[in-house]
C-alpha cells in the first residue's frame, strides 16, 4: 500500500488530478460569482458608487475600532449601529419617486462605512461635518433622522455637482442644520465665507474625482486648516488625503468594508484623526 502511495505521488496522474481538482475550483467560483452577479442585476438598482450592508463581523470590528482607538463607548456605538439597522427607508416617504434621482437608489439599510462619521459626528459633538460627494443621501439621511426629534445644534454640510444627487433627503428633510449643495467642490470652497468652520470639523471626502480631491486638501493646506477628523475613499499611497496628512499631527488608519454578500469591492476607507 505504501508503495501506491509513493507511486502516486510521484506519478503524472497526481499532476493531472491537482489539475482537475483546479479547474472544478473555478468552475465552483466562476459559478458562485454568476449567481450573485444576477441576483445583484435584478434586485440591486445601483449603477456606480456602490453601497454595501455590513455583515457582523465587519461591525464588531468597526466596533472595536471606535472604541479602541477614539473612544467611542461600545453601548453606544451598539445602540447607534441598532438605530441605523431598524430605521426604515420606505419608497411610500417620498412622493416624488419618479424622478430621476430615484433610479438608482437601493432602499435598504446599506451604510456601510458612513457609520463612521455618523457615530463619530453625534458622539463628538463636533459643529461641522462637510460631506464632498453626498451621492444619494444616506449619511445626512441617517443624521436627519437621528435628529428627527431632538433639539440640534450641529451643523451637516454636503456639497456634490450632480444635481440628481440627494433624493433620500430632498423630501425627508425637516432640519435647518442640514444644508445640501448642488455645486463643484471648487466652485463651493471658493465662495466660502465661513472656512473657519471647517477647523475642528469632520470632513468626509468622497468625491470620486481627482481634480475635486485635489483642491479640497490643497484649500486646507493653503489656508491652514485642520479638520478634527477626516475620512476618505481615496487612500492610494500619492492620493490628495494621504499627501495632506503624511506631515500633519494625524493618527492615520486603513478600514476594509467588505460586501455582506461577497459580490461587491470591498472599500477602503482612511481615517485620520488628531490624537
Amino acid at each position: 500500500m505504501k508503495k501506491l502511495i509513493n507511486y502516486i505521488r510521484l506519478s503524472k496522474f497526481l499532476y493531472l488530478l491537482i489539475t482537475l481538482k483546479r479547474i472544478l475550483f473555478i468552475i465552483r467560483k466562476n459559478s458562485n460569482h454568476i449567481k450573485k452577479s444576477l441576483e445583484w442585476l435584478f434586485i440591486s438598482k445601483e449603477h456606480t458608487n456602490f453601497s454595501l450592508k455590513l455583515d457582523n463581523r465587519n461591525k464588531k470590528s468597526l466596533s472595536l475600532y471606535l472604541e479602541n482607538n477614539l473612544n467611542i463607548d461600545k453601548l453606544i456605538i451598539e445602540k447607534l449601529v441598532e438605530f441605523s439597522e431598524e430605521l426604515t427607508i420606505s419608497k411610500k416617504y417620498f412622493k416624488s419617486r419618479k424622478n430621476s434621482g430615484f433610479y438608482d437608489i437601493d432602499f435598504d439599510n446599506k451604510w456601510d462605512y458612513r457609520l463612521v462619521p455618523f457615530i463619530l459626528f453625534v458622539e463628538n459633538n463636533i459643529n461641522y461635518l462637510f460631506e464632498f460627494g453626498y451621492d444619494h443621501g444616506r449619511l445626512p439621511f441617517l443624521i436627519s433622522k437621528y435628529f428627527e426629534k431632538k433639539t440640534m445644534f450641529q451643523n451637516y454640510i454636503g456639497v456634490d455637482i450632480n444635481s440628481r444627487k440627494g433624493s433620500l433627503v430632498e423630501e425627508s428633510i425637516n432640519s435647518e442644520n442640514i444644508k445640501l449643495i448642488n455645486t463643484s467642490v471648487e466652485e463651493y470652497l471658493t465662495n466660502y465665507k465661513f472656512k473657519q468652520n471647517l477647523d475642528n470639523s469632520i470632513v468626509v471626502s468622497s468625491t470620486h474625482e481627482t481634480n475635486s480631491e485635489i483642491f479640497l486638501f490643497n484649500y486646507l493646506e493653503e489656508n491652514n486648516l485642520i479638520p478634527k477628523i477626516i475620512i476618505s475613499d481615496e487612500v492610494s499611497l500619492n492620493s490628495p488625503y494621504i499627501t495632506f496628512i503624511k506631515e500633519k499631527k494625524y493618527k492615520n488608519d486603513i478600514l476594509i468594508f467588505n460586501d455582506k454578500n461577497n459580490f461587491l469591492d470591498p472599500l477602503y476607507i482612511g481615517i485620520a484623526y488628531l490624537p
